[in-house]
């Protein structure tokens, strides 16, 4: 019952979020899209509220995280007095029906549902027990509980003493919340992740049905759910999943925009992205690619349009400037140094020792690829679609979700060569496929993009 309520409040303040969001900007949600999204506002909600508890020395307890939803429902109650909306304005009710999905769609959503309480069947049993999850998450989230928050010289402890002090925290104080609710219970906390997992698979087939076809976003989704490296981090406490989860989301807010215009789609992509640095520092990557691919949209738009966009942009930009500040801003003055990729170190010496392994690197992801056990066929249908319709790859939407793709991948590719810890196969054999589980969602969308015309001569 604790359980359900650590998970219930959390869902709540991301619900009431988005209600004030909706109705603030007279814009609507799917049933299924705004219960599912819901989960990773509040997270992010969350993790922003406890930050700033530690900040101004609140203590974490029962009492304290309680207050959050409450302040935001009378927020949300004292909004509504002054400027009353219709529930059904913000939230539409379900109108699918099950017979436009046909035989092969409900086998299809069978399949996911079987898949999601695999997961949960994996989940239950185990406490908190791999060494990462351990030691980057798990310790420090009990050490926030038992401190009663983040402790004022946290981020200046050495390595001995926690494991990578630069890691963001955003997983940590979720698990927090739920260990304030539960007790120091590390098999319920687990249980956040498959919550993750059905939240990413819901969103993704609602923007994705916004994007293309119902029937089309039950195949996409399907093929996401039963990817074994994404079910598998559904049942184990790693940020990656979480990471994963909204990137994509981003990414699929981010091409409804460049489709529709909607500045509301841009305000929720520039959210997702900007509290992905909340969660790995890889997130880096893909946010500033994001704001690349917006430049280059503003720069490809007509000249009628260029003032709405650059608004559109310069607003998303703020948004993520005052979600990630508050981070780096903690990060310039603990003054903790990434070990695995520490910029004053690296010499022409070590960057070349690097390219000598490149021969390693492509001979591992090789394995990746072509690994069944961990992907399926899934990077394969993705290689084959980039060949097969690569003249597609610079035309319109597909094109900037290429160029999103590519360039993160690119940069990634850099990340691995500046490495100045152990040598490169260490690196790329402990993280290639964490890596590679990063871009699952926004490849397969791509993928989407790429095939959807001839599944579509199929399928209908």
């Amino acid at each position: 019952m604790t359980l359900l309520l650590s998970l219930f409040s959390l869902w709540t303040v991301g619900a009431v979020i988005l209600l004030l969001a909706g109705a603030v900007a007279r814009r609507s949600f799917s049933t299924y899209e705004f219960s599912a999204l819901a989960v990773f506002i509040g997270t992010s909600a969350i993790g922003f509220a406890l930050f700033f508890y530690s900040f101004v020395g609140v203590r974490f307890d029962i009492y304290s995280f309680a207050a959050i939803p409450v302040l935001l429902l009378v927020v949300m109650f004292s909004w509504y007095a002054m400027h009353p909306f219709n529930l059904r304005e913000v939230v539409r009710p379900f109108s699918g029906n099950s017979r436009d999905l046909g035989f092969f769609g409900k086998l299809l959503f069978f399949g996911i549902l079987i898949q999601f309480l695999w997961v949960i069947a994996q989940t239950l049993p185990y406490p908190v027990h791999s060494h990462d999850a351990v030691a980057n998450y798990a310790l420090k989230a009990k050490i926030f509980f038992e401190a009663g928050g983040i402790p004022r010289d946290f981020f200046s402890w050495s390595h001995i003493t926690v494991a990578h002090p630069d890691y963001p925290l955003l997983l940590p104080l979720a698990m927090t919340w739920v260990y304030v609710f539960t007790g120091l219970n590390d098999v319920l906390v687990r249980l956040l992740m498959p919550l993750f997992y059905a939240g990413l698979l819901v969103v993704f087939f609602s923007r994705v049905t916004d994007l293309f076809s119902r029937r089309y976003a039950l195949l996409m989704t399907f093929l996401l759910a039963t990817v074994p490296q994404v079910s598998d981090y559904a049942t184990i406490i790693h940020a990656d999943l979480l990471l994963t989860a909204f990137v994509t989301i981003g990414a699929l807010y981010m091409m409804s925009y460049i489709r529709k215009g909607d500045n509301f789609h841009i305000m929720m992509a520039s959210f997702m992205m900007g509290s992905s640095l909340w969660i790995k520092n890889e997130a880096m990557v893909f946010s500033a690619v994001f704001a690349f691919v917006l430049l280059m949209f503003l720069l490809k738009t007509d000249k009628s349009a260029r003032k709405k966009v650059f608004r559109d942009i310069l607003r998303a930009a703020a948004l993520m400037f005052f979600i990630a500040v508050p981070w780096f801003i903690v990060r310039a003055s603990s003054g903790v140094v990434n070990v695995d990729l520490d910029l004053g170190s690296l010499t022409p010496a070590r960057v070349w020792e690097n390219v000598k392994h490149i021969p390693t690197l492509l001979y591992l992801f090789q394995q990746e690829v072509f690994g069944p056990k961990k992907w399926n066929i899934f990077w394969v249908i993705f290689f084959a679609a980039l060949l097969w319709k690569r003249k597609k790859l610079v035309l319109g939407e597909a094109g900037y979700l290429a160029l999103f793709t590519g360039l993160s991948a690119l940069i990634y590719f850099g990340a691995y060569m500046a490495m100045t810890g152990e040598n490169l196969y260490f690196y790329v054999n402990t993280t290639i496929s964490r890596f590679m589980l990063h871009f699952s969602g926004i490849a397969l969308l791509l993928s989407g993009y790429l095939l959807y015309d001839d599944v579509k001569k199929v399928w209908g």
